[in-house]
């Protein structure tokens, strides 16, 4: 009976000092910063594909007019990125939003959806950033 009682005790302190409680909110806006930061650069993103796409068919290099469409291609790719993330992310973020889910799950969600939009941003990033520097 003590040894029931002594982990009883012990389970109780546990769960009373816990640790680091899970911020939720925080989370949620994390994900989102990283989305609102990626998000304003997809008319940009449009602009550069229109320009390398003109940019090709008026190229008498083959050679060079395969690459300006990679990179056009790689822009339109990391727009449709954006997107699916977007349509995925609000078909599924509100549970976790509204805390009806278990803080691992939440923890779990939040974190992957971090990692997937910090992607997006990179692609985004990163096909501006190629795009910008061939037309130069």
């Amino acid at each position: 009976m003590k040894k029931l009682l002594f982990l009883f005790t012990f389970a109780m302190i546990i769960t009373a000092c816990g640790g680091p409680k899970f911020d939720q909110q925080a989370a949620f806006d994390e994900v989102m910063d990283l989305h609102d930061e990626a998000m304003p650069k997809i008319g940009e993103v449009m602009s550069l594909k229109k320009q390398l796409e003109a940019k090709a068919k008026a190229e008498s290099d083959s050679t060079e007019a395969a690459n300006l469409n990679q990179l056009a291609k790689d822009l339109g790719d990391a727009q449709e990125g954006m997107m699916v993330w977007m349509r995925a992310w609000a078909g599924g973020f509100e549970p976790h939003k509204k805390g009806e889910t278990t803080v691992e799950e939440q923890k779990a969600f939040f974190a992957s959806e971090k990692e997937k939009v910090t992607q997006v941003r990179d692609d985004i990033n990163e096909s501006i950033s190629a795009a910008k520097a061939k037309l130069k």
